[in-house]
C-alpha cells in the first residue's frame, strides 16, 4: 500500500445522513405482570406468602428453597406455570445477589456483560426489573454508550434497510433495537455515529449486541478528526464476523485489533462507522453499541478475563472498504 491513502474511502458520505428526529415516549416495554398462582390447600398459600417475602426481602436462597417446596402444590397447571416462573425469578435471584457482591469488590466489566446476558434468560420474571435496576445502576462505570436505539429518529430508515423494532421477543434491552437489513439495490449501507469521544485512550473496546438471521461480516471503522477528504482517509478499521447461530451474543472488539491506516490514532477519533460491503445478503438486529472503559487500577488481575467469548470471530483487517459510490 502506498503512502497516500486514495484508494481508502467510504462507502459513501457521511455526511448525507438526515439530522436525529425526536423520540416518541408513547411507546417501550412496560415492567412484568407479577402474578400469584393458587394452591389447592391454604397451608400451600400461606407457606407461598412466606416464600413470596423472602424474595421481597432479597433472601433468595431461602426464597428458592420453600418455593421449590410447593411445586406440585399448584391448583392447575397454569398455577404450576406460574409457580416455576417465581422459581426461576428465585434463581436469578442467587445469581443477581453474586453480581452485586462483585460489583462492590470492583470485577466491573465481566459482571456487568455477564449481568446483561443473564438478564434475557430471566426476562417476563419477578426478578426482572431488578436485573434492569442493577445493570442500570453500573453500565456508566463501564460503558460509554455510543447508541442504545432507544429514541426513535428519522437518522435511521427503511430507505436504506434499517428499521427501530419494539417487539420484545426481538429487543435485547431498552424500548427499542435496530434492525438492518440488506437493500434491493445491493449498494454499501453503514450505520454511522458522529458525536464520540476524540481521545479513546481510557476505553479498552467496542461492544454491541447482534442477533442474526443472516449473519454478514462488518467493517467497524474509527475515522480521525477532520478525515473529510476523498483522496486520503485516516482511519483504524477492524473486521468482525458474527457467529451464524441465532439468538443475542455479545461482540466485544479491542482497540488493539484495529489496523492503522494513514496517519490515523485513537487520540483524534471524529467519528466512528459499522460498514458493510456491497451484493451482500444480510438481516440482524443490533442493539446497546458502546466503548467499555479500561480497568480501574486494582481491579486488573480479578476482571482480566473480559474478553468477550466470540473472540475468535474478531480479527484485524487486513481489508479496505469498497470504493466510494
Amino acid at each position: 500500500m502506498s503512502g497516500r491513502m486514495g484508494c481508502f474511502v467510504l462507502a459513501f458520505s457521511l455526511g448525507t445522513w438526515p439530522a436525529n428526529g425526536q423520540e416518541d415516549p408513547s411507546e417501550g416495554k412496560g415492567s412484568p405482570k407479577v402474578e400469584e398462582p393458587s394452591f389447592r390447600s391454604a397451608k400451600s398459600t400461606e407457606a407461598f406468602q412466606k416464600a413470596r417475602k423472602l424474595f421481597d426481602q432479597e433472601s433468595y436462597n431461602e426464597a428458592l428453597l420453600a418455593m421449590k417446596r410447593l411445586r406440585d402444590q399448584g391448583k392447575s397447571a397454569a398455577d404450576r406455570e406460574v409457580l416455576q416462573n417465581w422459581i426461576r425469578a428465585s434463581e436469578g435471584g442467587v445469581l443477581l445477589s453474586k453480581y452485586r457482591q462483585m460489583f462492590q469488590r470492583g470485577v466491573l466489566r465481566t459482571t456487568l456483560f455477564s449481568a446483561m446476558d443473564q438478564a434475557v434468560s430471566y426476562r417476563g420474571t419477578p426478578v426482572a426489573p431488578r436485573y434492569e435496576a442493577l445493570i442500570n445502576e453500573n453500565m456508566p462505570r463501564v460503558i460509554h454508550v455510543l447508541e442504545n436505539f432507544d429514541t426513535r429518529t428519522n437518522r435511521y430508515s427503511k430507505k436504506y434497510g434499517k428499521d427501530f423494532i419494539n417487539d420484545p421477543k426481538i429487543v435485547f434491552r431498552g424500548a427499542y433495537c435496530l434492525e438492518w437489513v440488506s437493500t434491493k439495490a445491493g449498494k454499501p449501507s453503514q450505520l454511522a455515529l458522529k458525536d464520540v469521544p476524540q481521545k479513546w485512550a481510557p476505553f479498552h473496546s467496542v461492544v454491541f449486541w447482534i442477533r442474526c438471521e443472516q449473519p454478514v461480516e462488518l467493517q467497524l471503522i474509527a475515522l480521525s478528526s477532520g478525515s473529510d477528504s476523498d483522496e486520503d482517509t485516516d482511519a483504524l478499521v477492524a473486521i468482525y464476523s458474527p457467529p451464524a447461530r441465532g439468538g443475542w451474543v455479545r461482540a466485544e472488539v479491542t482497540l488493539d485489533q484495529f489496523r492503522k491506516h494513514g496517519s490515523a490514532s485513537f487520540g483524534n477519533v471524529g467519528r466512528f462507522v459499522i460498514q458493510i460491503e456491497s451484493k451482500t445478503t444480510y438481516k440482524f438486529y443490533i442493539d446497546e453499541l458502546g466503548l467499555v472503559r479500561k480497568d480501574s487500577p486494582g481491579a486488573g488481575v480479578a476482571d482480566s478475563g473480559a474478553d468477550s467469548k466470540e473472540g475468535k470471530n474478531q480479527k484485524k483487517s487486513k481489508k479496505k472498504p469498497p470504493a466510494k459510490e
